[in-house]
């Protein structure tokens, strides 16, 4: 029976965002990926805590920095779907070799089946993209709903988008307010847009916020914090 197995990119090494992580941390997101199912999800923490033979206030530290920097969003690997294509999936590359190796032995003629890869699937998703942008292009421009918020998928995209630029690492959690706000305000044919999202990045972009590091504390990084102090653990 195959391991389970997911991809890591060398282009890893040249990630600002990634290579920004100090050691400790950056050792625990490569373990947490680890962890993850099929679909990129984390585990509980009771269960990492026993995978990564770490105290629970140690690694709820941990998914609270990761979550906080944009590499888990929604208890979820970030962009997971994006980096681990259905193509990876052991049993269908069997399933290929095999549908390939019956048809080179059926061919009477002796032709060669054209080479099936796994960048087959990663050609349909980029059609895909081309299309929705197409699609989107066209789409009415709009305004932004008064009620509406950044994403957290946003925020990450926003911090990723600043790595690839070699910007240095910003909160983006009052970043997301302000945009939410001023374009929620704005009036006139400048306050409708195509992309929204797009508008989100540019805006990251030219952001002038505090560094990472000088936010509030989040409630669970607090949790942590009086969790160790109370047990007394070390990290």
């Amino acid at each position: 029976m195959p391991k389970p197995w997911f991809r890591l990119y060398r282009s890893m090494v040249d990630n600002a965002k990634a290579q920004a992580l100090r050691p400790d941390l950056f050792k625990a997101w490569i373990n947490i990926l680890c962890c993850t199912d099929d679909e990129g999800n984390v585990p509980p923490i009771d269960v990492l805590c026993f995978k990564l033979r770490r105290t629970q206030p140690v690694v709820a530290k941990y998914i609270s920095e990761l979550s906080t920097l944009g590499f888990i969003v929604d208890n979820r690997a970030h962009d997971w779907s994006e980096h681990q294509y259905k193509s990876d999936v052991s049993t269908d590359r069997v399933k290929r070799f095999r549908e390939r190796s019956t048809q080179r032995f059926s061919n009477a003629d002796g032709n060669v089946p054209d080479t099936d890869t796994d960048s087959e699937e990663e050609k349909k998703r980029k059609v895909q993209k081309k299309k929705s942008a197409a699609q989107s292009r066209s789409a009415t421009a709009q305004r932004w709903p008064s009620d509406a918020v950044v994403p957290d998928e946003w925020i990450a995209d926003g911090l990723d988008a600043r790595a690839r630029n070699a910007l240095p690492a910003l909160d983006l959690r009052p970043e997301a307010e302000a945009f939410a706000n001023y374009w929620a305000s704005k009036s006139g044919k400048d306050a409708t847009k195509l992309d929204w999202k797009r508008t989100w990045l540019n805006w990251c972009l030219n952001a002038k916020g505090k560094p990472h590091g000088t936010a509030k504390p989040t409630q669970l990084e607090q949790l942590a914090g009086i969790i160790r102090d109370d047990r007394g653990f070390d990290d």
